[in-house]
């Protein structure tokens, strides 16, 4: 999560530009210039024009820093967002904000709700060996305390160095939109069933989407509605913004996850996936672990942004991959994003919808610095919690058949 949150695009067009200034600086001020002397017989002038040449080229480098560390402030994020029906959103966010000024800068977050504490912070990382022995330089990081009655948004002001530095944030608030509709889990004569309908109000599309509910208290079940394509060479998302689905027809007859499953969507069909959390016969085991095993032995770090999101979204609720001591067997270790797990909405009982926004989607709020907006683009997943009505019908009973005997 960490390299999702860097401006590597822009790091590398600056280490570009400057190779090519130092390539050009020393081509023209070494033997460009003196093979133009030897030819014209002055080569007396070599030192004047050196000098020439270093204070042209000081010239240059004040105008390039200026136009290089010059514009508004970027970032990358990667950013969830839960929302609950009755509540405001909340969204969890790793930012990476770069600032080309010096100095203190303030920077703040818009649009936060006054009845709940939003904040914004340093990106705590976990610490690893030193790599030196060097002493470090000490900044001092204000973190101001706001009361929740206060009109003003939450903030930090952070020393910069026209660099980039990470950020992590808690904003609170009102979002356009919900989820509409209703979800009911039917038990009937020993026999799960879902049914409902529910429309995707969020004004935005949701890719890669899941569905997870807690049928039993010992079973999980988990659907997986991939994006799919639209027979243009594109892929529609699994679930377009204002689309309306219907909850009995998805989870009827799905294909069901076996051993081999990618981690991703199914690249072919719109195939509907589902599977249970259980141990030894579910999802985690015949999906997710397995891909781990193929990386090999020893600690793994896992690239996909968004299986780890989906992993952390669903940590608590993960059985562990075998309880003996089998050499290959999947130990996730969870080192950081213990506050982007959403299995309590599993656990509570209610259906929860894990989903994707657009790729390099803009950051969910509003962010200033020194007043003026941050711009930049990243990953956004949506976890959203729908209240799931239960409902148990019994079987009719049948009482037996009594004759009065005759007197």
């Amino acid at each position: 999560m960490l390299r999702a949150t860097e401006l590597s695009g822009r790091g590398f067009t600056l280490i570009g530009v400057t190779a090519v200034f130092y390539i050009a600086y020393f081509v023209v001020a070494g033997p460009l210039s003196f093979f133009y002397l030897s030819r014209s017989g002055r080569t007396y002038l070599s030192w004047p024009v050196f000098a020439a040449s270093a204070l042209a080229a000081t010239a240059v480098t004040l105008l390039v820093v200026r136009l290089a560390l010059g514009g508004p402030p970027q970032l990358a994020h990667v950013s969830v967002v839960r929302i609950a029906p009755g509540e405001d959103s909340v969204i969890l966010c790793d930012i990476g904000l770069y600032v080309p000024r010096d100095g203190i800068q303030r920077i703040e977050m818009e649009g936060t709700s006054p009845r709940r504490s939003s904040w914004l912070s340093g990106l705590p990382v976990a610490a690893g060996p030193p790599a030196s022995s060097a002493v470090r330089a000490y900044l001092e990081y204000e973190v101001p305390v706001r009361e929740r009655s206060g009109g003003e948004g939450a903030g930090l002001e952070v020393p910069y160095r026209s660099s980039l530095k990470k950020l992590q944030a808690k904003w609170v608030g009102p979002t356009p939109g919900k989820m509409a509709g209703s979800a009911t889990l039917t038990l009937d004569r020993g026999f799960y069933r879902m049914s409902g309908r529910l429309t995707n109000n969020l004004d935005t599309d949701l890719h890669d989407v899941r569905l997870v509910y807690r049928e039993t208290p010992t079973r999980d079940v988990c659907m997986h509605l991939p994006d799919y394509p639209d027979g243009s060479g594109t892929r529609r998302p699994a679930w377009a913004a204002g689309e309306e689905i219907d909850l009995g027809f998805i989870f009827s007859e799905p294909h069901h996850a076996r051993i081999g499953d990618p981690i991703g969507p199914l690249p072919a069909q719109r195939d509907r996936r589902a599977g249970t959390l259980a141990r030894d016969i579910g999802w985690p085991q015949r999906v997710w672990y397995g891909s781990f095993r193929g990386l090999g032995f020893g600690l793994i770090g896992f690239d996909s942004l968004e299986s780890v999101l989906l992993l952390r979204s669903l940590y608590d609720r993960l059985p562990p991959d075998s309880p003996g001591k089998a050499e290959d067997r999947v130990e996730m270790l969870r080192t950081g994003g213990r506050r982007l797990d959403a299995s309590n909405i599993v656990g509570s009982g209610d259906l929860l919808i894990l989903g994707y926004g657009p790729q390099d989607s803009p950051l969910p709020f509003s962010l200033r610095v020194n007043g003026k907006p941050a711009a930049g683009t990243g990953t956004t997943l949506y976890q959203v919690a729908v209240p799931l009505e239960r409902v148990v019908r019994s079987p009719p009973t049948t009482a037996a058949a009594t004759r009065e005997a005759a007197p």
